[in-house]
């Protein structure tokens, strides 16, 4: 199962994306979850660091183990790009309900 959770501050931004886990929704071969949201997360670092010029940290321990952070100065900045992010694993959340999860947390 995958993991996501948004974190939010005291005026509802996200300031942080976490994400642990892997879909494992087939048996065998490419898991098509797995390579959604490995390419949307990707996007989304390249985009914040690339187009919007901001500077995420951005910490990938393990397969299956990302998280992306940013500081309150740039958090304003990247809101567009996280909302939609949040509303994009939503989505997936439902059409996947045995596959991936999302949770807000402060």
């Amino acid at each position: 199962m995958i993991s996501v959770t948004f974190t939010v501050d005291a005026f509802d931004r996200i300031t942080a994306v976490t994400l642990r886990g892997h879909a494992k929704s087939v048996k065998q071969g490419i898991d098509p979850l797995c390579a959604a949201v490995t390419g949307i997360m990707t996007y989304t670092v390249n985009t914040l660091k690339e187009v919007k010029r901001l500077s995420p940290y951005v910490s990938a321990k393990d397969p299956g183990d990302l998280t992306i952070r940013i500081e309150e100065a740039q958090a304003e900045a990247a809101q567009d790009l996280l909302q939609g992010l949040r509303v994009q694993f939503q989505d997936y959340e439902k059409q996947y309900p045995d596959s991936i999860r999302v949770a807000v947390s402060q």
